[in-house]
């Protein structure tokens, strides 16, 4: 069984809906939310969120960081032997094709991973009655 926490499971329709909403606020909200969760599931992976997040603003910079958190996402699969992983590259021509699409099939992804994982009983991340039954 995994101890490392597993994130939120999302709908991407919310995701896409409160992004409109909020005039793009939400998008950065949530970028910054699961990059975060990523990094405390697989510990191994040393990135800031901060950082990933704050790419989106800089030319050039933003297009990485779409296909980086993508690509962390499709090593922790690998790491935790998830059996669908992830396509950084699909992820990408997703976000010039059909930008809705990115957050979509990304959250996708994390949805199946974190079902994966809620099979198994590991505990999630925000989850305080978890963190306390832990320390027994």
């Amino acid at each position: 069984m995994s101890t490392n926490p597993v994130g939120k499971t999302r709908n991407a329709g919310v995701v896409i809906l409160l992004g409109i909403i909020t005039f793009g606020i939400y998008f950065i909200v949530w970028y910054y939310k699961i990059n975060n969760e990523v990094k405390l599931h697989d510990t191994n992976q040393q990135f800031s969120p901060g950082l990933a997040t704050f790419a989106l603003f800089i030319p050039i910079a933003n297009f990485v960081t779409y296909y980086n958190t993508a690509n962390r996402i499709k090593l922790m699969q690998k790491v935790h032997s998830s059996q669908d992983l992830i396509s950084p590259v699909i992820a990408f021509l997703l976000l010039f094709l059909f930008y809705i699409g990115y957050p979509i099939y990304i959250q996708g992804a994390l949805n199946n991973h974190w079902h994966e994982h809620a099979q198994t009983g590991s505990k999630m991340i925000g989850d305080t009655q978890a963190e306390d039954n832990t320390e027994l």
